[in-house]
């Protein structure tokens, strides 16, 4: 038998409210097991509490119905819990034995505390046990508003560039706040006047909790800044009024004046859809995996310093002590283990006190266990390290990039969040813009939490806008696809970590939209688009999934493991079978079709410098640019090449960055010089080209290439006899 209590304690129907994108309504429900009805208390109840942070104490959500002289049942009553990613919330469970009809309460079966995100990211009811043995299983409903979309498509007319470079048009569609901009969409490059771009989808959301929603079309510029063709504000009510002169506008230029009548953007169609949401997956067994960067540098001040952001004083925190536990907290709860990568930069280190910009706190260790070991870990290591400068975060961001690359040439589930504490962003270089657009194509995202009183500054607050100003353009052309990096200080309040769960269902997004891919989609050449390999290969059909496992790492792993055989033919026969699994997983293809990127000038008919001597101003920037797709090509396919080259080839191949920044230095002065300059380039680029490809070693490389274009037998027939060689040695 049951008994519902009065309208009074009823939970309020489920809804969800926004609260800066932050606030989320979950539906939870209870059920029991385990319960020993006695004469004198036959009745169960429980009441669901949520911590309040402010108080430390508990505030009532809501008490279910009370059932009585039933060792099992479920509740009927929900609860409506207002969950938040970034507030550490708790609940408690109280299981009350009630005595009779009457409801007075006449014991308790005991108190239970489980933190708001291990419910909500659990697909399956959650176990929690009283210490009398009632068992009560929580499970936790997600609304499916959550997984609402808009589709929309966009086409142009009359688009033009508004600058000297070639039309290269593509939008972004951006929320515009007072605190920041957030990147919901960039659509791929058009180079026609009539543009159409394929349709996308977008979370509504967002767009219901944000005031201004804002499509910005740019001009992709080569080897410059892109620039502003036009832009528009609009509404989601807006939008949803559907195809028509409702929703055809005409752009504006940054100052607000219209650019010109027949400069249109319209919109084509509009429907609602479906997708991934945050809820989606974290319970699709995404792990969520942070690391800590620190500043050390000077402008930190000493350690030993009373007034020093960094002071370790033995029974009291510091600032940055105080910023890791109240903004690390609530990513700590979302994490399926403890282990938590802990780095510091801008400091000198070890016994010889050398410089260094990215270093783990522990020696020891290349994790820590909890915010706990965070903690613990910050203070002992800030007495063993001398401050220095200056401050640079990419090679912190690069360390974190690394293993969210990994993480998709191994089909991981697993999502990296860089959380970096500093006191200002004081420099923000074009390697930290690099380092950020690399990782917007990976599972990753960058949030810099800024301390102190230096972020009031104007550079400091110049440099953070940047940071979050769209678009984001790495040196070698590339745009950020997606949001990657927020700013979270005093002037723009909390909200930095609210949107991480958006963060997430983004890349989520942007990867379900092209089904599964190896890191070599991502081509530069497209500046930022996304190319998708076909999942099975053209007359073959190995499924795209296994190739990341074929990779040059993982085969010399598996040829290690071989030697475990006793039988030489045995060897020989898995090597057999070995060779033709990596043509067909397409190895060789990775590093012949290099060849076909660069296009057939440096194919066999390539004689060297004399093929880049130019008699014309045009045919100066045709021959830098193709050197530079060259080294661009090398750059993608650097891990194919390094496991073919010997010795000197990869000594070259570790220098190619330097020679990419070289040749694009040199692309811009020859643009800028134009004809008046071209005898002076002309004479610097033959020397330029003679240093690349004749003391540099380009031209074994160009040949290494040709060679794997040449003939894939010729690879196979090396593939087969050296691991047999290997092993039977």
């Amino acid at each position: 038998m049951m008994r519902t209590p009065s309208s009074s304690t009823q939970p309020r129907a489920l809804r969800v409210t926004h609260d800066g994108m932050s606030l989320f309504g979950v539906e939870l429900s209870l059920s029991f097991s385990n319960f020993r009805p006695l004469p004198d208390s036959h009745g169960i109840r429980i009441s669901v509490h949520l911590k309040d942070n402010a108080s430390g104490g508990f505030l009532e959500l809501s008490q279910t119905d009370t059932i009585f002289d039933l060792p099992s049942s479920s509740f009927s009553q929900k609860t409506t819990v207002p969950y938040r990613f970034d507030h550490p919330q708790i609940l408690q469970f109280r299981a009350e034995r009630i005595k009779d009809e009457s409801l007075l309460v006449c014991g308790s079966e005991g108190i239970i505390e489980e933190p708001l995100a291990t419910l909500v990211c659990s697909p399956v009811p959650h176990h929690l046990q009283f210490p009398t043995g009632l068992l009560i299983s929580v499970q936790i409903r997600i609304p499916p508003s959550n997984n609402d979309y808009l589709r929309l498509r966009f086409v142009g007319e009359h688009i033009k560039s508004y600058n000297n470079f070639a039309l290269g048009a593509y939008f972004l569609v951006v929320i515009v706040s007072e605190q920041r901009t957030y990147l919901l969409y960039k659509s791929e490059v058009i180079r026609t006047k009539e543009a159409k771009w394929a349709s996308f989808r977008i979370p509504i959301q967002p767009l219901e909790s944000s005031g201004s929603l804002q499509v910005h079309v740019m001009n992709d510029n080569t080897n410059n800044r892109d620039s502003l063709i036009g832009y528009f504000v609009t509404s989601m009510a807006q939008l949803m009024k559907g195809a028509g002169s409702h929703n055809t506008y005409m752009l504006m230029n940054a100052s607000g004046a219209r650019r010109s009548e027949k400069l249109l953007l319209e919109l084509k169609s509009v429907e609602r859809d479906s997708g991934p949401s945050f809820f989606d997956v974290m319970r699709s067994g995404c792990d969520l995996r942070p690391s800590i960067g620190i500043d050390f540098t000077a402008s930190n001040g000493s350690p030993l310093d009373p007034k020093a952001l960094h002071f370790i004083h033995p029974h009291a925190g510091n600032p940055y002590q105080d910023s890791i536990i109240a903004n690390f907290s609530p990513i700590h709860l979302h994490m399926r283990d403890q282990r938590v990568s802990l780095l510091g930069f801008g400091a000198k280190v070890g016994p010889k006190l050398e410089m260094n910009n990215c270093f783990q706190l522990d020696p020891s260790s290349e994790y820590v266990l909890g915010l706990r070991g965070v903690i613990e870990t910050y203070r002992r290591a800030s007495l063993s390290l001398q401050p220095f400068g200056p401050t640079q975060y990419a090679d912190v961001i690069y360390h974190t990039s690394q293993f969210a690359k990994a993480s998709v040439r191994l089909n991981m589930n697993a999502f990296y969040l860089q959380v970096i504490f500093t006191d200002g962003c004081s420099n923000l270089s074009p390697r930290v813009v690099d380092a950020l657009v690399d990782a917007s194509f990976f599972p990753m995202a960058v949030l810099f939490v800024l301390i102190g009183s230096r972020i009031v500054r104007e550079k400091e607050a110049d440099n953070t806008r940047v940071l979050q100003n769209h678009p984001l353009k790495h040196s070698d052309g590339r745009v950020a696809p997606r949001q990657v990096a927020l700013v979270l200080s005093e002037s723009t309040g909390e909200d930095g970590l609210a949107l991480i769960p958006l963060m997430i269902s983004q890349w989520k997004n942007m990867i379900s939209s092209i089904s599964l891919f190896p890191p070599s989609s991502f081509n530069p050449s497209t500046k930022g688009a996304i190319v998708l390999s076909s999942p099975c290969r053209s007359g073959r059909g190995f499924p795209l999934l296994l190739r990341p496992f074929l990779q040059p790492s993982l085969i010399y792993l598996l040829l290690f493991l071989l030697q475990s055989l006793h039988s030489s033919k045995m060897k020989v026969a898995l090597c057999l079978l070995l060779v033709p699994a990596l043509a067909s997983a397409g190895f060789f293809d990775d590093v012949s079709g290099l060849a076909d990127g660069v296009g057939n000038f440096f194919g066999d008919n390539f004689k060297g410098v004399q093929s880049l001597v130019s008699g014309t101003q045009k045919d100066l920037e045709g021959n830098v640019g193709r050197v530079m797709d060259l080294l661009k090509g090398i750059k993608q396919k650097m891990p194919l090449l390094e496991a073919i080259a010997n010795d000197s080839q990869r000594k070259t191949l570790r220098q190619v960055d330097g020679f990419l920044q070289q040749v694009t230095s040199f692309s811009n002065s020859v643009k800028s010089g134009g004809e008046q300059q071209f005898n002076q380039n002309k004479s610097k680029w033959t020397d330029m080209a003679k240093s690349l490809f004749e003391t540099g070693g380009l031209n074994d490389i160009v040949k290494l290439i040709a060679s794997q274009s040449a003939t894939t037998s010729t690879c196979f027939i090396a593939a087969a006899v050296l691991p047999v060689v290997y092993l039977l040695r």
